[in-house]
């Protein structure tokens, strides 16, 4: 009895912190998430460092240097890549209006040949009220927002960077985590670039409006595991729409893109990746229901390697193996 109190005693503590934690996150987010994505950030950099080093035989602190440069560069591609994309996107809100008009018109048209009942009118009217201004000025200010937390988390990857060297880590749970999560950063890095800059070509050569602003989001889609791919590939379907219509245009470029999508995520991308993150598909779906609760969209982004961390700790002690080799889909005999 005394030992069974004692397991209850130390199951309701594990439940209340872990609902503490859980709040102290909801509370930090503003904080946490960019200052997490910029430890992952570095730790796929770490690998770029000793490159540099390891094959352009240069000192580390020229490494560093090298790779600060690099992140910056990148950082400022992004920013003007994405807000350039918005600004030609709403520079032309009264051609995409206009289109929108010529698309209901035509579905009005086939409606009507194939005796659908289709108001035109009432549906014209809901776009006619649409409120371009307020939806403008919402987007702006994620853009304002996204512009911040690039350049919060390109702070924190340079100050990183910088203390490269500075001080090594000697303890191995700490070793193996910067490892498994280096090798899955920077691994599914390399294919979400190989995906967007297919997908940005195709769209591209297609003479598509917005290609690299889909470009960047396939990229970024990418390390959201299963529905990253599929919401990416949907995306540029309006704009298609709007462009071609039904033509043999729209289903040719929207076949090129899931034909990328699904090689790559299906062929390619599990023989880069292997089992580097050690997670069952149950335990990444649940990880991303739980850290889309918590952070939101970034939590999405995020929810795998964390996990991955947590499932690497939890082998590590005695107690609680099991569980995480519950979370690894390996029931414990």
């Amino acid at each position: 009895m005394n030992d069974l109190s004692n397991r209850l005693v130390v199951g309701c503590v594990i439940i209340i912190t872990g609902i503490a934690i859980t709040a102290a996150l909801i509370y930090t987010r503003a904080i946490m998430v960019p200052f997490v994505v910029s430890v992952f950030l570095y730790s796929a950099l770490s690998s770029v460092i000793s490159w540099f080093q390891n094959r352009l035989k240069v000192r580390k602190i020229y490494a560093a240097i090298f790779t600060g440069a690099l992140v910056l560069l990148c950082s400022s591609l992004i920013i003007y890549y994405i807000t350039t994309s918005f600004q030609n996107f709403f520079l032309g809100a009264d051609i995409y209006k206009s289109r929108l008009s010529d698309f209901i018109r035509w579905l009005g048209e086939v409606s009507t040949n194939w005796n659908i009942e289709f108001n035109e009118k009432s549906v014209q009217k809901m776009i006619d009220d649409i409120p371009v201004f307020s939806m403008v000025r919402g987007v702006g200010g994620n853009i304002i927002v996204f512009v911040g937390n690039t350049l919060l988390v390109t702070v924190f990857v340079l100050f990183m960077v910088a203390g490269e060297g500075i001080e090594k880590a000697r303890n191995r749970l700490v070793i193996e985590i910067k490892q498994r999560v280096s090798r899955y950063v920077s691994k599914k890095f390399m294919v979400s670039i190989a995906t967007g800059l297919f997908v940005g070509v195709v769209l591209w050569v297609g003479n598509v409006e917005l290609a690299i602003m889909f470009a960047v989001l396939t990229i970024l889609l990418n390390f959201i595991p299963n529905i990253g791919s599929i919401i990416s590939t949907l995306l540029p379907v309006p704009v298609l729409l709007l462009k071609f219509g039904f033509a043999w245009q729209t289903w040719v470029i929207l076949g090129l893109i899931s034909t990328v999508q699904f090689v790559i995520g299906n062929l390619v991308e599990p023989k880069i990746l292997g089992e580097s993150m050690d997670l069952h598909p149950v335990t990444v779906l649940m990880s991303l229901m739980f850290w889309a609760l918590v952070w939101g969209v970034a939590g999405l982004f995020l929810a795998v390697p964390i996990t991955s961390i947590i499932c690497i700790t939890l082998g590590k002690i005695e107690q609680t193996k099991p569980l995480a080799e519950l979370l690894a889909g390996r029931f414990p005999e």
